[in-house]
């Protein structure tokens, strides 16, 4: 019997450029609390061009408060990470 492999997922560490093809804002919250940093959860996920999702809070793309996503993503209707 063999076994299957696992798929491994990227490790992308701080400063690395990854592309963001579209954008949810209303998936599961994520919380980063941090020093100096106010406690509070955000609900914003991206889809990078490989099919990964990553929460927006470790991105460096502008912060857009509210439920309508920036400009320069396209709609993402049905998608989920």
């Amino acid at each position: 019997m063999k076994s299957k492999k696992a798929k491994l997922r990227p490790f992308y560490r701080e400063g690395d450029t990854v592309e963001v093809v579209c954008q949810i804002r209303d998936g599961e919250p994520v919380v980063d609390p941090g020093e100096g940093r106010p406690d509070y959860a955000v609900p914003v996920w991206d889809e990078l061009s490989n099919g990964i999702w990553i929460p927006d809070l470790y991105t460096s793309l502008p912060g857009k408060r509210g439920p309508s996503r920036p400009a320069a993503f396209p709609p993402a209707p049905g998608r989920r990470p």
